[in-house]
């Protein structure tokens, strides 16, 4: 019972329908701005949508969670797929260029090489890594083989299993929460920057984009920080795995 609350919040609430509420809130507050009358205040546009969804009967309450979720899923969907376009384009997600701690790659090196960037500046540039990835992701990826992720749990051995769903269940979800919700944050960024160019400029709204486009890099940054970390322990879970075989084979 412990497991399945835990995986109900960090993995669905927190890692999907989070996110998912997050990206349908921006669309919403994109389709209010543009409808007459339009509002004059981009949090009060916000407040109102939020207003009317807490008037919803419990039939619309319901389908509304259910476009949370599938905005969710589909935000989900998208960075998976980013991920195996940056592991099969540079053979592995660690040595991407678009990787959080981005080195330069010499020819004919096999480990990166060179200062990494700096985590502020990593920061900064973190929404715009998004797009770019996202961009990659659409125009230059030409096979469904090209953007899947090799999985490891076929090559872990059974002893080193509980190891492998420990950290499945301790940094995956974590790093999908933070992954989805820049990607959530990036959708109402969109929202601010309409907002602005429809009704003009004011230090407030300059302030709100100011501080979305903070916290996605922010978010994508610590996301990215998970993902290595998780995937770097499931190589050495594979590589341990592969010396249990030898040894088995050996016996």
């Amino acid at each position: 019972m412990k497991d399945f609350i835990s995986k109900f919040t960090f993995g669905f609430v927190m890692a999907q329908l989070f996110p998912g509420a997050i990206a349908v809130l921006g669309s919403a507050v994109l389709v209010h701005a543009a409808s007459p009358p339009r509002p004059t205040s981009f949090v009060g546009s916000v407040l109102s949508i939020l207003e009317s969804w807490g008037t919803l009967d419990v039939p619309y309450i319901a389908l509304l969670l259910a476009v949370f979720v599938g905005a969710g899923m589909l935000i989900h969907g998208l960075h998976w797929a980013v991920l195996g376009y940056l592991e099969s384009r540079y053979e592995t997600f660690s040595r991407s260029p678009a990787h959080w701690r981005t080195k330069k790659i010499e020819a004919g090196s096999s480990e990166p090489d060179g200062e990494g960037v700096p985590l502020w500046w990593q920061i900064l540039r973190g929404p715009v890594m998004i797009i770019l990835e996202v961009g990659q992701l659409t125009f230059l990826a030409t096979d469904i083989s090209k953007v899947s992720i090799e999985e490891n749990a076929p090559q872990v051995s059974k002893d080193l299993m509980p190891q492998f769903e420990f950290l499945q269940e301790f940094y995956l979800y974590s790093a999908q929460f933070f992954a989805h919700t820049g990607y959530a944050l990036l959708v109402m960024l969109t929202s601010v920057v309409t907002f602005i160019a429809w009704n003009g400029f004011t230090p407030h709204r300059a302030g709100i984009g100011v501080a979305l486009y903070l916290a996605i890099g922010v978010f994508f940054v610590l996301g990215r920080i998970q993902l290595e970390t998780l995937f770097k322990a499931e190589e050495e879970i594979v590589r341990r795995s592969g010396w249990a075989s030898v040894a088995e084979t050996m016996e």
